[in-house]
Order: C-alpha cells, then structure tokens, then sequence
C-alpha cells in the first residue's frame, strides 16, 4: 500500500515542487559580504551595487526569469538540473557558458556562476 502512495503523485502527473522555485531577491548586503569573504577586492563593491542591486530571478519549474533594474525587459532561460547533493543543485542553464551551481543555505540561495568569481546572494522576495 505505502509504494502506491509513492507512486501516486506520480501517476497523475504531479511532481514535487522543488524548494529553489519562487521568487527571490538580490540580497546586496550579502553579495558583499560574500564577494569580500572570497577575495573581492573593495574597488568591485561599486559595481556589484549597480549590476545587482534591486535584481530579482523567479525559478519555476522549467525556466529561470531574471530581472534587473534599469532593463526594460526581463531575461528568461530554461534550464536543466543535472544532480543534487545536499541542498545544492548543479544546473545548466541554456545560453549560459558551463554549469552553475544554486545552494540554499537556510533562508538564503547563493547562485555560483562559472563565468565570474562572485557569487549571488539571494532570498524569498517578501
């Protein structure tokens, strides 16, 4: 009986919901933090508070939506997940170089992205 129960959600198309989905925010004041943490040096800070300041990204359960201000228009990739290990889930994300690496750490998702050495804290928008 408890392997139909399993099999259930599966059987009429429902799939977990995984717990990177929703909607999130930049948070800047860990970015910094983070980025500092990481050998950062301080000349980077101003730039990090223009690129990312105010950004958002929403995961669904099939693309990943970002938004920035200052752009008039949001960005949109789907993406792949590739494995999990722990709370981290390794990704690949269509036209973005490598794979990129989203770790949820309590309340917090830091995004690691191969192309730069900072990496992007964020959590739940309110």
């Amino acid at each position: 009986m408890l392997a139909w129960a399993l099999c259930l959600p599966a059987l009429l198309g429902c799939t977990a919901r995984s717990p990177l989905q929703g909607q999130w925010v930049v948070d800047l004041q860990g970015t910094i933090e983070q980025a500092r943490r990481d050998g950062i040096t301080a000349q980077a800070v101003p730039q990090i508070r223009a690129v990312y300041g105010g950004g958002r990204i929403e995961i669904t359960d099939e693309a990943l939506v970002m938004r920035i201000d200052g752009m008039p228009e949001a960005i949109s990739r789907h993406y792949r997940v590739l494995d999990q290990q722990g709370d981290c889930y390794r990704m690949e994300i269509n036209g973005a170089p490598g794979t990129h690496r989203y770790c949820l750490r309590g309340a917090r998702l830091l995004v690691h992205d191969p192309s730069t050495p900072l990496t992007v804290v964020f959590q739940r928008a309110p």
